[in-house]
């Protein structure tokens, strides 16, 4: 996913505005392939999801009212933040496209290397997906850079099929939500299912 993204097709402004996209979008892309692919089993997804938010939350620990887009002039002092707010913000606008679409965001994705016959600033960035969101990708991003904390996290992911714990700012868990007597993986972290072999 990194050879694809910020350091292959897709290139980004020298600026830094959108390293929260090529860091941190592209690890919770490169986690979401890794569980379809059976590289990684429900568990560690589980985990890995959770690093997310707690990523997200030392980073607005460690870089206090520091916004997405200006994280990455700064790229090493808002580590967390670059990487924990640009995961959170790949997987909600993940599980909210999938509400109305199963594909709508691998469209968005598609689209954005569609148009990356130059480097990528924030404002062609935001364009290309909020075009392709109904202005969703903006709002989450406003969202996350608001300063969300635990309490804001679970209540934002539990209609995703996401049970979310967190405490003090290093301790964060993810569950799924229970269906049939068993955890279920949100259908947009679903492994794709095989195609029937014809008969």
């Amino acid at each position: 996913m990194h050879l694809w993204n910020g350091s292959g097709r897709i290139q980004v402004a020298d600026d830094g505005s959108t390293y929260w996209f090529n860091e941190g979008v592209t690890d919770y892309l490169a986690v979401k392939l890794m569980h379809r692919a059976g590289l990684i089993d429900d568990a560690l997804l589980k985990l890995r999801l959770a690093n997310f938010a707690r990523r997200y939350e030392l980073g607005r620990k460690i870089s206090p009212g520091v916004k997405l887009t200006a994280a990455g002039a700064e790229k090493f002092k808002n580590w967390e933040l670059i990487y924990g707010g640009g995961a959170m913000f790949g997987m909600l606008l993940d599980a909210d496209l999938n509400k109305s679409d199963p594909q709508a965001f691998q469209r968005t994705m598609r689209e954005v290397y569609r148009q990356a016959d130059q480097p990528y600033d924030q404002k062609r960035l935001m364009s290309v997906l909020n075009v392709n969101s109904s202005n969703k990708a903006g709002e989450i991003l406003d969202w996350l850079d608001e300063g969300q904390g635990w309490s804001q996290l679970r209540e934002r992911l539990r209609p995703t099929g996401i049970e979310f714990s967190g405490f003090g700012s290093d301790e964060a868990y993810v569950d799924f939500a229970p269906c049939a007597g068993a955890d279920c993986v949100p259908s947009f972290l679903q492994r794709q299912k095989e195609p029937k072999q014809a008969q």
